[in-house]
């Protein structure tokens, strides 16, 4: 015989609101599993909707690319992310000329605070030279990774905003349809590699960032991937 306690015990689970962030293509690949995860369970992406996702990378196309070997459908649902999901962490050639020429004026404004000093600051120099566009990877150049972090911050953080949202205001579906009680706080779930540029150059600075925009976050876990056979 069960208790009336335990029998609710067995109906009813506890989720938190989570954000999944996938930083380059090994982040990309680990989300693409999770959604199929949860088709899995839930049959449908939008059944979960207390799970939010946002894919990073410097990689113009990947975004658009399959990642898993049966293809980005999967039993009838659409694995792939939808644009809200998405941040092309770019730059263009015209803005890699701005900031070559920003930096090499750093040493040269006197008193006045240059706008790209905070770059100067860590960025190597020698890279300078080589760097035309930021639009096909980091080529597992970290500096190349930060910079695009630093230079696309404004689209990740209203990304991650707009993610945070998305999971707010489901508590009554989920409780009737799965039995899930939303329980109070936020999750924050990074995940990336150490191997390639994106992740490794972004991570850290991602990982204060978050601290800071969420302080009250309940957890903040990393995945960080360090395997070189991915490469």
């Amino acid at each position: 015989m069960y208790s009336q306690n335990s029998i609710n015990e067995r109906q009813y689970r506890g989720i938190n609101r989570t954000i999944c962030i996938g930083l380059g293509g090994t982040g990309r690949d680990v989300l693409m599993r999770v959604r199929r995860l949860i088709v899995d369970r839930y049959k449908n992406l939008d059944n979960l909707p207390v799970v939010s996702f946002v894919h990073i990378d410097t990689d113009k196309e990947a975004t658009q690319a399959v990642s898993l070997r049966t293809g980005n459908i999967y039993q009838g649902v659409d694995l792939g992310f939808q644009d809200a999901e998405k941040v092309n962490a770019t730059m263009t050639a015209t803005q890699i000329t701005e900031l070559v020429q920003g930096l090499e004026q750093c040493n040269l404004i006197g008193d006045q605070p240059s706008p790209y000093a905070h770059i100067a600051e860590w960025f190597p120099p020698q890279l300078l030279r080589n760097i035309k566009a930021i639009d096909q990877g980091a080529k597992g150049i970290r500096p190349i990774g930060r910079l695009s972090f630093f230079h696309n911050y404004s689209k990740i953080k209203h990304a991650i905003e707009i993610a945070e949202q998305r999971t707010r205001g489901h508590e009554r579906e989920l409780l009737q349809n799965f039995s899930l009680i939303v329980d109070p706080g936020l999750n924050i779930v990074v995940v990336g590699s150490l191997c390639g540029g994106t992740g490794s150059g972004t991570f850290l600075d991602m990982a204060y960032s978050l601290r800071y925009a969420y302080p009250e976050v309940k957890q903040l876990i990393g995945y960080l991937v360090i395997s070189p056979e991915l490469y």
